[in-house]
Order: C-alpha cells, then sequence, then structure tokens
C-alpha cells in the first residue's frame, strides 16, 4: 500500500496521511529499528539489568566449570560418574583388620605394635641413651686415646692402674733367668729286655732329685710308645705308681718342699713301654723348671 499524498482524493486518504506524519514525522515517542539496533542502545533503554553478550555467557560458563574434564563438564556426565563410585561407610573401617584388608600394599600397625617395635630396635639401651640424640651426646662426652697417648710403654704404663707392662729388655732378662731354671734328665734303656724287678745296671732308669719342680715334659724315642713312672721319698722304700705326668706332678706337690740346694730329696724311676716289634735301645727326656 503507497503512503497517501496531496492531493486528497478522499477524507480516507487525508486521515492516513495525517497518521503517517504522527508516527513517522518526530512528535512520536515510539521506537523504531534503529533505536536498539545495538547491545550498547538496548541497555540503554534498561534500569534494573544490563543484558550479556554470548560471548561474555561463554566465558562466565567456562569458569565456573573451570578446568573440570569433558567426561565431566555437565551436570548430566557429573552425575553418571557419582553414580559409578562405591563409598566407604564409617563402619567399614571402624578397626585395624577391615582397613587392613582394603589396603593391598602394606599393613597398618596399632599404636602398641609400633611401640613394640620401636622398644626392640632400642634394646636394652639405658634412658641416657635411648635416642640418637641421647647417643649423640654421650659419645661426646668421652675422651678418647690417641696413638701419641700410649706410643711408649712409660705412657702406657702410666695408664694402667693394676700392673706395669715390661719392656723387652725386661722380657729377656726374665727369659734367661727361666732359661738358667730348665733342666732335663734322660733315661736311658739298652734294650727291650729291662724289667722292673731286676737291677740293670746297663740301664739309667733313675735320678735322684732335690726340692720342688714344674712344668713337667716327656720326649722319648722311636722305639717306645709309652712311658710311665715311679716316685719315692730318699727316707722311703715304698715306691708310688704314676700312670702319667700330671700324677707325679700331683705327688710332688704334695710331698716335696724346698728347692734344689736344700730341699727334700727324692728318686724318680721311669718305666718304659716298647712297641710291638721293636727292641732297640731307647731313651725318655724328662724336662722340668726348678722352682
Amino acid at each position: 500500500m503507497s503512503i497517501p499524498k496531496p492531493p486528497f482524493h478522499s477524507i480516507s486518504e487525508e486521515l492516513l496521511y495525517n497518521i503517517y506524519l504522527k508516527v513517522n514525522g518526530g512528535s512520536s515517542n515510539g521506537l523504531t529499528a534503529n533505536d536498539i539496533d545495538t547491545l550498547a542502545k538496548l541497555n540503554s533503554f534498561l534500569t534494573d539489568a544490563v543484558l550479556m553478550k554470548a560471548d561474555d555467557i561463554t566465558s562466565a560458563i567456562n569458569a565456573l566449570k573451570g578446568n573440570v574434564p569433558v567426561v565431566a563438564n555437565s551436570l548430566e556426565k557429573l552425575y553418571n560418574i557419582v553414580q559409578g563410585l562405591t563409598y566407604l561407610k564409617r563402619e567399614d573401617i571402624d578397626h585395624l583388620a577391615e582397613l587392613n584388608a582394603i589396603v593391598q600394599d602394606a599393613d597398618l600397625v596399632r599404636t602398641e605394635d609400633l611401640t613394640n617395635a620401636v622398644n626392640g630396635i632400642k634394646g636394652n639401651a639405658p634412658s641416657g641413651g635411648n635416642t640418637l640424640e641421647k647417643l649423640y651426646n654421650l659419645i661426646q662426652g668421652l675422651s678418647f686415646l690417641k696413638r701419641e697417648d700410649i706410643d711408649t710403654i712409660v705412657e702406657l704404663n702410666a695408664l694402667l692402674t693394676d700392673g706395669d707392662l715390661v719392656k723387652i729388655d725386661d722380657l729377656a732378662e726374665a727369659l734367661v733367668e727361666l732359661n738358667l731354671k730348665h733342666r732335663t734328665v734322660q733315661f736311658y734303656f739298652a734294650n727291650d729286655h729291662w724289667s722292673d724287678n731286676q737291677n740293670q745296671y746297663q740301664n739309667r732308669d733313675r735320678f735322684v732329685l732335690r726340692g720342688k719342680i714344674g712344668m713337667l715334659a716327656e720326649d722319648f724315642t722311636n722305639e717306645l710308645s709309652a712311658v710311665t713312672y715311679k716316685s719315692r721319698l730318699d727316707t722311703s722304700n715304698i715306691w708310688v705308681n704314676h700312670t702319667n705326668l700330671a700324677s707325679l706332678q700331683t705327688w710332688i706337690n704334695s710331698n716335696i718342699a724346698g728347692n734344689e740346694q736344700i730341699g727334700t730329696k727324692y728318686w724318680i724311676r721311669c718305666l718304659p713301654v716298647y712297641k710291638s716289634g721293636h727292641s732297640d735301645e731307647a731313651v725318655n727326656m724328662l724336662a722340668y723348671i726348678v722352682l
């Protein structure tokens, strides 16, 4: 429909033309498309809120979602995930056995078990040293010897309260003196015809000694397998048999007194035991120390 313009052909055309002027002639307060063709123009008319652009809405939604993965970035997806969870209840883990049954790689310990384990590590350490700190403090208080503190006999002797160590020279002198007291006698047997019941002067089967002796040792030659002994006091005719040196030493300790100058005189005889098939001369060397 075209807009009527003067000259009008009817009253209706004139009326329509006046309405048109009323609407588009600037005297009307009505909105036109040009008044709201941008968001800024539309926002300027609104008094209770400001409309947002689509980008602003998207940014706000992304901020609300944060870093949630795609699999859970909607309420529906998140709800489906939650439905698949199996939560523990308090009664599922209200004692250690239940909790240990859930833990796959190790068992938890009770307080008393931990205490027992710690005490086992400490052992019998006294309370003054039952932690690393206490033990460290104890060690700090120790005064250790240094090599230079005992590098001479004099320094070492000064530390000893129950006796002095000997120097090499002192030890050598003692050994020389000991060697002077070492004695050896040899019991000789001409052959296996030796008899305890006969006086065979070709044998040297007895000796007379004087005073206490000790540290007896025997060493006989190859013809013999063993020897035994007899002893008697010089003032007695009774011989005492001895199967070994230990028995002879016991008799000497019990019956002999003094030294080799003024001590008790006594006889010692040696009786040979020949090996089977051996009959040649033999010797037993009896060694002892003069006391």
